[in-house]
């Protein structure tokens, strides 16, 4: 694979070659054995490239093979795939049409022909570019807040009124727009509290009182120390793989709380489909709402922090 890898624009412009050439000169009866047994090996040879590039087959990568057809990968790789692939499409019309109106034996194997072409082109153009393709994708994803299913969170102590809390304290007021904000589609909410915070788990619910029956608290963590921590994430992520949720599912909240639990929230958000909040810091007044925005932890971002 070291080696496709290293030419692998060379591979992919010569099966690009082979496609035009078996669609454009040997297409006459004589030859057409020859002609479908080479359209063969290249699929059979793309297909190997797709298995060992380790591709998931899931509904990100039927999307991103649209987004080749449709010629919308702006890099010239991508330009290329989407005319070798508009081009043997309209050889399948062609000889589609031509074989249900003439109805020719001939039409239809070159129709089968230009199908495997389609197929090879689009399977090894992505097996190749998989990571150029979903960058570019996903520099494209708006950063628009959108409600999630699934909520994470970390949940501080009450700033005031410790004794007898009548009024939602200020440090919970993001958390009454956060959960208003995914109500419309919010199954679950994992909220992290430690030992502290969860003396105040009454008074948290009857605040939300709408929403106690989604939350799910992982208890007794130390936010003062990261494996506590790492290992309530690993806890949620395991209860959210076995709730069959996906990751463009997931929405983590940088809370209140301490540093450290902020800062791995925040590497657990290092992911270009979970959704990652903050809130935005605000001048003081108590009247003041407060505003919570999407941020961007997408790994080619991050990227450039990390030398090489």
């Amino acid at each position: 694979m070291k080696i496709m890898s290293k030419y692998k624009e060379e591979i992919l412009l010569i099966i690009v070659f082979f496609s035009f050439l078996l669609n454009l000169y040997f297409v006459d009866s004589n030859k057409l054995i020859y002609n479908f047994l080479v359209s063969l090996v290249i699929f059979i040879f793309s297909l190997y490239c797709w298995k060992v590039s380790n591709v998931s087959y899931n509904k990100s990568v039927l999307k991103n093979l649209s987004n080749i057809i449709k010629g919308d990968v702006a890099t010239f790789l991508g330009f290329s795939a989407f005319v070798s692939e508009f081009i043997l499409f309209n050889f399948l019309f062609e000889y589609t049409k031509n074989f249900i109106e003439e109805n020719k034996m001939l039409d239809f194997c070159k129709a089968i022909i230009s199908f495997i072409g389609i197929l090879s082109i689009g399977l090894l153009f992505f097996s190749f570019y998989q990571e150029k393709i979903k960058a570019y994708i996903n520099s494209k994803k708006s950063l628009k807040r959108e409600p999630r299913k699934v909520l994470i969170f970390a949940l501080s102590i009450p700033g005031k009124n410790l004794e007898s809390l009548e009024t939602l304290p200020r440090n919970w007021q993001p958390i009454k727009e956060l959960l208003e904000f995914h109500k419309s589609r919010l199954e679950v909410a994992y909220v992290l509290i430690s030992e502290e915070t969860e003396k105040y788990k009454t008074e948290f619910e009857k605040f939300f009182t709408e929403f106690k029956s989604k939350i799910k608290y992982i208890e007794k963590v130390n936010m003062n120390d990261e494996s506590s921590i790492v290992n309530a994430l690993i806890n949620v992520v395991r209860d959210i793989k076995n709730n069959k949720y996906e990751e463009q599912d997931i929405s983590v909240y940088l809370s209140g709380g301490t540093s450290l639990v902020t800062t791995i929230l925040s590497l657990f958000g290092v992911n270009d489909d979970i959704q990652v909040e903050c809130i935005l810091q605000t001048s003081g007044n108590e009247n003041e709402k407060p505003e919570i925005k999407t941020i961007d932890l997408r790994k080619d971002l991050l990227s450039i922090f990390v030398s090489d």
